[in-house]
């Protein structure tokens, strides 16, 4: 029988996360998409010049859920 390489996605739209590694490392924010390899991010903390909150993906091997 083969093994599985497929990683178990743990967020859904809505749940908040902690980015612990990457170019993000130590802003938290909301998923706002949930893709394959990534997420998409709202970030708390971090906005355009224009006020708009910034999104960005973030890849499933580098945050935690709170």
């Amino acid at each position: 029988m083969a093994e599985s390489n497929e990683q178990v996605i743990d967020v859904v739209i809505g749940d908040r996360i902690k980015v612990e590694r990457g170019d993000y490392k130590g802003h938290s924010g909301e998923v706002v998409n949930v893709h394959v390899n990534t997420c998409s991010v709202r970030f708390d903390d971090t906005a355009l010049g224009d006020g708009t909150p910034f999104i960005s993906g973030v890849r499933h091997s580098e945050y935690k859920k709170i």
